[in-house]
């Protein structure tokens, strides 16, 4: 179980400090958050999805954890706890092997 999951879990809102989505090939964002947006307190907590593609799994891991780093939907009241356990479960090994 990764360790910020309890942490991460928490409902945060606000105003965003810094929004930065990733690109690059193989990668999506489908978001429907804007720059200009507040964050309620009480929310969906996904504010957007990161899709990575890749001629093998292994690729489209390394483009999904490369995606996730360059991503940043940092929040006023509490920074980006949300991208952490994000990369922590993309390391399990579980995740990783597909199953």
């Amino acid at each position: 179980m990764p360790k910020t999951l309890t942490r991460a879990s928490r409902a945060a809102g606000g105003p965003p400090r810094a929004l930065r989505r990733p690109g690059g090939p193989g990668v999506r964002v489908d978001s429907g958050y804007v720059e200009d947006n507040v964050v309620p307190t009480v929310f969906d907590s996904m504010l957007a999805k990161v899709i990575a593609f890749g001629a093998t799994r292994p690729a489209a891991l390394a483009r999904l954890e490369t995606a996730l780093r360059d991503t940043a939907i940092v929040l006023e009241s509490r920074g980006s706890p949300t991208r952490s356990l994000l990369l922590e479960l993309v390391s399990e090994s579980v995740f990783r092997e597909g199953r």
